[in-house]
């Protein structure tokens, strides 16, 4: 069966410009003469959470690459409160797929895969 889209054309205009929006927003500069910027150059991360026995999954925009597993915890943790904002979590650790821990002061681009998945390590306050 073919699948039909239900959203009217307005909204499709009104997401897509949302989209590149935030892609514009987090795509790297390109002051230094280098390459020009490509949409497909942006990281994303699937991003999962277990939150009192709940798994939480989201997608989580990384710019470049380049932000440190540290800087990346922070984003976990701020993406976390904003799903679950009466629940108070700390985000401890982050492991990749193969469930090997990352260290704070490595880079995504250089631990992860671009599109790979992160599970995150969290403990109640």
């Amino acid at each position: 069966p073919n699948a039909v889209s239900t959203t009217p054309p307005e909204r499709a205009v009104a997401f897509s410009k949302i989209r590149m929006t935030l892609a514009l927003d987090l795509a790297p500069s390109n002051a230094d003469g280098g390459a020009p910027w490509n949409p497909a150059d942006l990281w994303r991360l699937s991003v999962t959470v277990t939150i009192h026995g709940v798994d939480l999954s989201f997608k989580l925009p990384c710019g470049d690459g380049k932000l440190t597993i540290n800087e990346l915890v922070l984003k976990v943790a701020e993406r976390c409160q904003r799903l679950q904002p009466d629940t108070p979590v700390s985000v401890d650790t982050l492991t990749d797929h193969e469930g090997s821990v990352l260290f704070p002061e490595d880079r995504v681009a250089d631990v992860l895969e671009n599109r790979g998945g992160v599970r995150a390590l969290t403990t109640r306050l």
